[in-house]
């Protein structure tokens, strides 16, 4: 017999800020998505240290709203004096 190894979020009932909180965290494999870049290269983004992460076990974890300002820090395209 074969055993489900799939991770449930747990259910969240009470308020919708618990339910924010949960949300805002990604694997690496939604953190990637979310940022448009190859696993391999946010796995060089956070051993550069260019990108924030915390350790859960041997995974690693993405707060969601720390990598929208990492993308807003840096704008390209833009002119300053036109």
């Amino acid at each position: 017999m074969k055993k489900d190894l799939t991770i449930k979020r747990p259910q969240i009932e009470s308020s919708g800020q618990d339910k924010k909180y949960f949300d805002d965290w990604m694997n690496s494999k939604e953190a990637a998505k979310f940022l448009s870049v190859s696993y391999a290269q946010l796995r060089n983004l956070t051993s550069n240290g260019r990108i924030p992460f915390y350790k859960f076990g041997r995974s690693n974890r993405f707060k969601r709203s720390e990598l929208e300002k990492v993308l807003e820090k840096e704008p390209r395209g833009v002119r300053d004096g036109d």
